[in-house]
């Protein structure tokens, strides 16, 4: 896996627009879940190649809800790249339900 030290004092990254097609397994619907991750890296920076193909492997096309998608791709990321705080928020707004945005914070990865 890649790691790029943070030697250039990087304090912010974000991914703004993620998109990946789910089915939810509640609405049993396909919903769009549109991604926004906000990061401060610590000792790494993450590699975007590879948490794009994290999310294509093990997100896109799958079956699972909003609250699913949102904590598994949060949980890659922090176990992986261990950033001082990580926000993954998913927004969706073609589910059977009203528009909805889903956020998980984690702060102070060891």
């Amino acid at each position: 896996m890649a790691r790029f030290e943070n030697n250039m004092g990087i304090s912010s990254i974000e991914i703004p627009n993620k998109k990946c097609h789910c089915f939810c397994t509640i609405g049993k619907k396909w919903c769009t879940y549109q991604f926004a991750i906000a990061m401060e890296p610590d000792e790494v920076i993450p590699d975007y190649l590879e948490v794009e193909q994290y999310m294509e492997d093990n997100i896109e096309g799958q079956q699972m809800t909003i609250e699913v998608a949102v904590a598994n791709v949060a949980d890659y990321i922090a176990n992986e790249y261990k950033p001082k705080y990580l926000q993954v928020s998913v927004y969706c707004d073609d589910a059977k339900h009203f528009p909805v945005n889903v956020t998980v914070i984690k702060e102070g990865q060891e």
